[in-house]
């Protein structure tokens, strides 16, 4: 049975035709496929788009800073792999199907060269369209998701490790470290396949020798760490957690209480009639009672000290709370293998007439088979063969594409135009359903591609009141599947109080008319209405706004609150708050608002858009006033003793805006105001400062960073310091202020006060043209415990992730000392 291929064989014609079909099944489907993506595709597509386009906004910084955090605690390999099919389409779902046809010829062709190792041309060529027709593999092939690349990746890590030990170069086990690094990048269960499988061939190959295999391991670790290692270094704790203590290793919680050998009998049968087929299944029983017969040995050969490390971990998923058939699909290979193998061997073993009619039979079945859960047309007819279905459309991951069309992009642009969305916006919308075409994934992706400031949160994953309360009171809009055959799936747990809330509480009001959809059903729209409509009063017209009891809040003179009131009832939260513009903000700041309990803790937050963005506030001119009220529900024991801390922040830096006067408590280095509920604020302005005018100066640092300008006001224990910043438009790194008041110049003088400020720069957008970005910050401090004969202050600028390491100071206008990286200023 074993036969090795030759130094320089070329790919049989029989290889071509199944790649190419396979390929062209994948575009045919992806044409056919009319509806939208689905949850966790439409949440790495998401993450795709968003990526490039921060490439196109920022350059690659940007591209690769949003890499680090593309999918949160997840590796994020997936979101590069569309980049290229981008760039040739432009921003559409159909690169799902490019990148995976890629993937197709990359598996198909790393699973031949693999299987020639070991087997001959049949074995090798059956083993490809085993896989390729497997109903997980072909099904994975249409979706978005990291388990169709991740198994390329196995095949390919695979190989190398086979070309390794045939060859003994050190090449393969580099090339080997390069499909692990991207295998780990892709998703970190991706060990749990390769990793028995390079443990036993090392041991095997060095003959157990250890300081040979450390050697190897070494090897093979320079690039996977080189690749891998950057993102788990950051991301080590969220990701383990996640993926390990609360997914794999656990031990499975289901409603009826099952012994683990049943659960694995279970997921056995899933993995044959959902993972395979039939007709796989058929072939392998076959070629088993031939060999049974026969009495002959391994017919694996040396293939089977890779096969059964491959497949070593399966009860890992077997028994564990992550179930999921598509966790598995890097062993489906093997599996095809395994069946390649045994197959073959029955045939060489039958008549001529037997082998080309058994070889017709599986070929015409598994055709039939795959064209029965590609395309519906194929699959009305269902034949069942035991617990199995031979032609069907049901199985977990190939099913028929969607002829349908949804209005997801109906929705966004309603509810955007009722918004008036802009930039610097943004909507916070819930979902009351959560069907494969209707859910919170892929109403992101719609907003991804619209470029809509969007985020949805979903009431299906909890039946706590609380927590579904809380969920729909900090929403603007909240959208309800109403009827049709696509109703909300069992899970959604959250649905009868969704609809009570919805339908007979005062929160929301409906905006007419629902919008239909494809099932029969309709897709109702709601509008938070908890307290009066937002409201917006130019200075030219003579309306007045809803009247509050009047607060100052004066925001480094360019908004005003002018009038407040925070009310609290059983756990119910109104914020109303009264704007004015004294002078336009640079930028849309946003509004927060932190709810914190009495001993200081954080327990939810009224974050929000002022006026949800319409306009935003960068757009009002001086006088221009504006009305809004938040809702907020929290358990009315948590909210017992429950402070409110207010003020303005940078959404794109998340720097705050000091305040210059208040009539209450300020807190934070004077960037948040105390608001109490039920209490009347004061009318009394207890804390005013101004800043004093600008100082021309020209200070320039390392990288092209400049202040231009700088001011110091010291008046009643505080100091405010406003620096005004030149950046170029390349300059994108997470660099600090860092402001010491000193008593000398000396080296050794101690700090006795601290101005340190982050900059923010490396979460500015870019500037239009690659112009210098110019920018003007403030920070005020507490200096009521400073020596008032301390007049100097030590200032400079440090990487955050050195903060050891200065940023060098190429010239100055001020005072300044090489040797400590900084220069000085006056302090009054």
């Amino acid at each position: 049975m074993s036969g090795p291929a030759p130094a320089r064989e070329g790919l049989p014609a029989l290889f071509y035709l199944m790649v190419v079909a396979a390929v062209a099944l994948i575009l045919a489907w992806g044409v056919a496929e009319k509806g939208p993506t689905r949850w966790d595709d439409s949440w790495y597509l998401a993450g795709a788009v968003r990526l490039f386009d921060r490439f196109a906004d920022e350059g690659l910084g940007g591209y690769w800073r949003g890499f680090e955090h593309a999918l949160g605690d997840k590796a994020p390999l997936i979101t590069v792999l569309p980049f290229p099919f981008f760039c040739l389409i432009g921003r559409s779902t159909y690169v799902i199907y490019l990148v995976n046809s890629v993937g197709c010829v990359v598996l198909a062709l790393a699973l031949y060269h693999f299987c020639r190792r070991f087997f001959e041309r049949p074995v090798a060529l059956w083993a490809v369209f085993f896989a390729l027709t497997s109903a997980l593999l072909a099904g994975l092939s249409r979706l978005f998701l990291v388990e169709y690349w991740l198994t390329a990746f196995t095949l390919c890590a695979l190989l190398a490790l086979a070309r390794w030990e045939e060859t003994g170069r050190n090449r393969w086990l580099l090339a080997l470290g390069v499909c692990c690094g991207l295998g780990l990048l892709m998703k970190i269960t991706f060990p749990l396949f390769a990793g028995p499988v390079v443990a036993v061939i090392l041991l095997r190959a060095r003959r157990q020798n250890l300081p040979r295999v450390l050697g190897d391991i070494v090897l093979i670790a320079i690039p996977a760490v080189a690749l891998a290692g950057p993102w788990y270094f950051h991301n080590w704790a969220l990701v383990t957690r996640r993926s390990f203590q609360e997914s794999y290793f656990v031990p499975v919680h289901p409603t009826a209480p099952q012994s683990p050998v049943r659960l694995a009998a279970d997921y056995v049968l899933l993995i044959l009639n959902n993972g395979l087929s039939s007709v796989h299944v058929v072939a392998a029983l076959a070629g088993m009672v031939v060999w049974l017969a026969a009495r002959r040995r391994n017919f694996l050969g040396g293939a089977a000290w890779y096969l059964l490390p491959w497949v070593v971990g399966l009860p890992v998923f077997a028994v564990s709370e992550n179930r999921d058939l598509r966790l598995i699909a890097p062993m489906i290979p093997a599996f095809a293998i395994a069946i390649a193998a045994v197959f073959t061997f029955a045939l060489d073993r039958a008549a001529a007439t037997i082998r080309r009619v058994s070889s017709a039979a599986v070929v015409i079945g598994l055709l039939l088979v795959t064209a029965g859960h590609s395309f519906a047309a194929f699959g009305d007819r269902v034949i069942k063969l035991g617990p199995w279905q031979l032609f069907s459309s049901t199985f977990a991951y190939a099913f028929p594409p969607n002829p349908q069309h949804w209005p997801l992009d109906e929705v966004i642009h309603r509810m955007a135009w009722q918004e008036r969305l802009g930039r610097g916006s943004w909507l916070i919308v819930g979902m009351g359903a959560d069907t494969w075409s209707f859910n919170s994934n892929n109403l992101d992706l719609q907003t991804a591609l619209l470029h809509y400031p969007m985020e949805f949160h979903t009431t299906a994953y909890t039946s706590n009141p609380d927590e579904v309360r809380l969920i729909m009171s900090r929403t603007q809009y909240f959208l309800l599947k109403d009827g049709g055959t696509q109703q909300p799936l069992s899970r959604f747990q959250g649905g009868p109080l969704t609809r009570d809330v919805l339908l007979s509480g005062a929160l929301f009001r409906e905006s007419e008319p629902a919008i239909p959809t494809p099932d029969g059903g309709r897709i109702r729209i709601f509008q938070n209405a908890s307290a009066e409509p937002d409201a917006f009063l130019p200075a030219r017209q003579s309306a007045t706004p809803p009247e509050l009891p009047p607060a100052t809040l004066n925001f480094s003179n360019q908004l005003q609150v002018t009038g407040l009131r925070l009310t609290e009832a059983d756990g119910v939260f109104t914020l109303a708050l009264k704007w004015k513009c004294l002078n336009p903000p640079p930028i849309a700041y946003r509004c927060f608002a932190h709810v914190l309990d009495g001993e200081g803790k954080l327990l939810s937050s009224m974050d929000h858009e002022i006026l949800h963005g319409s306009p935003p506030v960068n757009e009002w001119q001086p006088g221009d006033e504006g009305y809004e009220a938040r809702y907020l529900v929290l358990p009315a024991a948590k909210a017992q003793g429950a402070q409110i801390r207010l003020g303005l922040f940078d959404p794109e830096t998340r720097l705050r805006v000091p305040l210059q006067a208040s009539t209450l408590p300020l807190k934070d280095d004077y960037t948040a105001a105390v608001v109490e509920p039920n209490r009347a604020p004061p009318t009394e302005v207890t804390f005013r400062l101004e800043p004093a005018p600008l100082v021309q100066v020209d200070v320039l640092f390392d990288g092209g960073l400049r202040l231009t300008g700088y001011s110091v006001k010291r008046e009643g224990g505080v100091a405010w310091l406003r620096l005004r910043w030149e950046a170029p438009a390349s300059l994108a790194a997470p660099l600090r202020f860092f402001g010491h008041a000193v008593q000398s110049q000396e080296l050794t003088a101690g700090i006795l006060a601290s101005f340190d400020n982050d900059l923010g720069l490396d979460r500015m957008p870019r500037s239009p043209e690659g112009r210098p970005r110019v920018f003007v910050q403030d920070i005020a401090r507490d200096v009521s415990k400073l020596d008032p004969a301390i007049h100097l202050l030590r200032a400079g600028v440090f990487d955050f992730d050195h903060p050891l390491d200065r940023v060098a100071v190429r010239s100055s206008s001020l005072p300044m000392s090489r040797p400590q990286k900084a220069i000085y200023l006056p302090l009054p």
